[in-house]
């Protein structure tokens, strides 16, 4: 066991090295194949432009465009808005930007419609309804606070929508694609122009008004991670000819607004609180206007900031084994449990950094700890049940080969998808369905809860403290109904922190399994110490007695004296021939002495 605990100790930690270095860049993962990342939302001609200038270019093409997509290591190009990347290129990021065109937040409106809106003022009482499209909420919402007047909160913005949402009058979306089957004479729509031209380039009858009150425009262009490859230039007239917007404000007006209506946006990159706003965006779409997320981290600064008092709970959890738990082969599996915790607190925390391949596996990982868990109690109950040694031997093989096998087909999920299947295919992780190798994962984690925890209960003998075992059952009812309907797909569940939710209730589950006599640990052997019938004594080293049993006289100076001097043996006084044999006799232990009395 001590060389499997030295073995699991170096692998995560090397592990959680590796990941470090490869997150932070010290260790390149980048390979110069030549993709690139874009989104599938903007016109499609932008994808033909690209292989035109590389025609070896392969393309990806992504409805999200999320933040970690910059800090992909795959792509020798990603898409992605000046107002995202400068600064971050400004702060040592490594690899370059090269603009192409502008996009700029506008209000989309059927031609048909009889709704006479020309601002984001206007939308409180134009009765009209609101499309919303999700992924665009860190950009929209930012335009909507300049339009409203306020520059350096959301609050105004929040509130119009709420309102709106309080009508039913609000509609979210996913991406612009979703407005397609929303479209109607009285709903109008809040999204980037390049998004819209491609609606309209499909035979959408749709217009686009920039909102007089303020917009913002954002720069787009592509990112490359890597200044050993060569920027993609292209010419301004075929970004027109393609459906967008040059950077001089050149464009196609059958599909845009003329350039004077322009005049009324702000660049991002100009307004002096964006990266504030941006921030801030998601924490207040979710609670303030969706109303979730509320007693829950909201974006990752949130969880980073639960985070970090966590992971000193577990530390200062796995330090204190090392005086409460006094079988060292116990002991050793609780401080693995620990580092398993750990791992899956950094697994939270680089999750929120990562591309969409990365993130995938670090789910993946939830499963290692989770699972992890689930052996180590089943592991722990053979040593608290005293197995014979062969037999103890052969049922861990039987515990952890079968363990092993599972979290190897949870991470190969991506050749077989036979434990999580992805109807999007991959690169996506969302949705997703469980499939039957997680169910006979979930069943075997099951069979190791429950054997390991019964098997506890029944050699736990006088041990046992009936109020910490009630709880300790409430609890595992509580982790079973949980996961049940998470695996449901109940939306209020799947909006909560499972990886943080677990971790908590994995620390109270062994808290309570300790405190509730299921496994001894020293206060249960303190008891026993301080009960006993016979006159016993811990003494330190500096002489001082740190315990004594209940109803034992005071030691006598002389055998106080004694043991300082090394003596082990004292005798009663007259007794010079030592027929009685020993009065008192002392041993050493760690940090200093016990002694005992002998009672004939």
């Amino acid at each position: 066991m001590k060389k499997l605990t030295k073995l699991a100790t170096i692998v995560i930690l090397l592990l959680g090295v590796l990941i470090f270095m490869s997150q932070s860049g010290m260790l390149s993962t980048r390979r110069l194949n030549q993709q690139a990342l874009i989104c599938d939302q903007i016109p499609s001609g932008y994808a033909q432009l690209l292989s035109e200038q590389i025609p070896s270019l392969q393309i990806s093409q992504d409805p999200r465009k999320f933040l970690q997509h910059v800090k992909s290591g795959q792509e020798s190009y990603v898409l992605v808005e000046d107002a995202r990347i400068e600064s971050r290129l400004d702060a040592g990021l490594p690899g370059y930007f090269t603009p192409h065109y502008l996009s700029t937040i506008v209000m989309v409106i059927p031609l048909n419609s009889q709704v006479d809106i020309q601002s984001i003022t206007d939308l409180k009482n134009s009765g009209a309804n609101l499309f919303f499209p999700d992924t665009h909420k860190t950009r929209i919402l930012p335009a909507m606070a300049l339009a409203l007047g306020e520059t350096d909160r959301l609050n105004a913005a929040a509130a119009l929508l709420s309102e709106l949402k309080q009508q039913d009058r609000l509609i979210i979306g996913l991406n612009s694609d979703d407005y397609i089957s929303r479209i109607n004479d009285n709903t109008i729509a809040l999204m980037p122009d390049d998004e819209a031209a491609r609606l309209i380039l499909s035979g959408l009858p749709l217009r686009m008004v920039v909102p007089i009150d303020g917009t913002l425009s954002y720069v787009v262009g592509l990112y490359s991670p890597s200044s050993r490859v060569p920027p993609i230039l292209i010419n301004p007239d075929d970004l027109v000819e393609a459906g967008f917007r040059a950077l001089d404000g050149n464009a196609n007006v059958a599909l845009y607004p003329s350039p004077g209506q322009y005049d009324a946006a702000q660049r991002a990159t100009t307004m002096e609180n964006y990266p504030l706003l941006a921030h801030d965006a998601v924490k207040v779409f979710r609670r303030r206007i969706l109303g979730t997320h509320l007693l829950i981290p909201a974006d990752g600064s949130d969880r980073v900031l639960l985070n970090i008092p966590l992971a000193l709970l577990v530390v200062f959890w796995g330090v204190s084994l090392f005086w409460r738990v006094v079988d060292h082969r116990v002991r050793r599996l609780l401080q693995i449990q620990t580092a398993l915790l750990l791992l899956w607190l950094l697994n939270l925390v680089l999750k929120q950094s990562s591309d969409l391949m990365t993130t995938r596996y670090l789910w993946y990982l939830y499963y290692l700890p989770l699972l992890g868990s689930c052996l180590i109690l089943a592991l722990i109950s053979l040593y608290i049940a005293g197995a014979p040694e062969q037999d103890r031997r052969r049922l861990q093989l039987v515990f952890i080969l079968p363990s092993a096998l599972f979290i190897t087909l949870v991470l190969s999920n991506d050749l077989h998808q036979g434990v999580f299947f992805f109807p999007a295919g991959l690169p996506q992780y969302d949705p997703y369905t469980h499939v039957a190798g997680f169910y006979l994962m979930a069943f075997w984690m099951a069979f190791l809860l429950f054997s390991g925890f019964l098997r506890l209960y029944r050699n736990a003998g006088i041990r046992k403290k009936g109020q910490y075992i009630v709880l300790l059952s409430l609890l595992i009812g509580l982790v079973i109904g949980y996961n049940a309907l998470y695996v449901a797909g109940v939306q209020g569940i799947r909006q909560t922190q499972t990886g943080t939710f677990h971790i908590i209730l994995i620390l109270l589950f062994w808290e309570l399994t300790l405190r509730s006599g299921l496994i001894p640990y020293n206060r249960y052997y303190r008891m026993l110490f301080q009960f006993s019938r016979l006159p016993l004594f811990l003494i330190g080293n500096d002489g001082a007695v740190s315990l004594t049993t209940t109803g034992a006289e005071s030691l006598p100076l002389e055998v106080d004296a004694g043991i300082r001097k090394g003596d082990r043996l004292f005798y009663s006084p007259g007794d010079d021939e030592r027929s009685l044999g020993p009065d008192y006799e002392a041993a050493k232990i760690s940090e200093g002495f016990v002694v005992w009395k002998n009672d004939l």
